[in-house]
């Protein structure tokens, strides 16, 4: 699943470079990324469950779900903050402190890179809001250690 993942952030990059609208591959990687999140968690809600009581293997299928990793989540954040900017880019970053303190996924745990690297985007956009979302971002880094 990784590869798709980067097959999808590269058309972000690619269509970025082009001239052309990312968005679409950017917002696709975020899909993916969300869904095998998604699946992950149904398959470990299966694993308690008997499977031998499941005649057809869907119960089997779901426990094989693959775990989105680290990797998976670098790549996603990444394109999603070149193409789509320091405001979704910190979306994502909440989503994956939600799931990683919701222990769904302890893979999920944002790394020190992803908050500074929010930051200097933030530095470097041209919203003129910049200054104060980097402030009310920093308010929130210092709450949550």
């Amino acid at each position: 699943y990784n590869l798709l993942l980067d097959a999808w952030c590269c058309a972000a990059l690619f269509r970025t470079e082009a001239g052309t609208l990312p968005n679409a591959a950017s917002q696709r990687a975020r899909e993916i990324l969300v869904l095998l999140q998604e699946n992950f968690e149904a398959a470990e809600k299966c694993k308690t469950s008997d499977l031998s009581t499941d005649h057809d293997g869907e119960s089997y299928a779901r426990a094989l779900q693959p775990q989105p990793n680290k990797e998976s989540f670098d790549m996603v954040f990444d394109v999603v903050l070149k193409v789509e900017g320091p405001t979704v880019a910190r979306r994502v970053l909440a989503w994956m402190e939600y799931i990683y303190k919701m222990k769904r996924n302890h893979l999920a745990k944002p790394a020190r890179k992803y908050y500074i690297r929010l930051l200097h985007a933030y530095a470097n956009s041209r919203d003129e809001n910049a200054g104060i979302l980097a402030e009310g971002f920093l308010r929130h880094m210092n709450a949550t250690g």
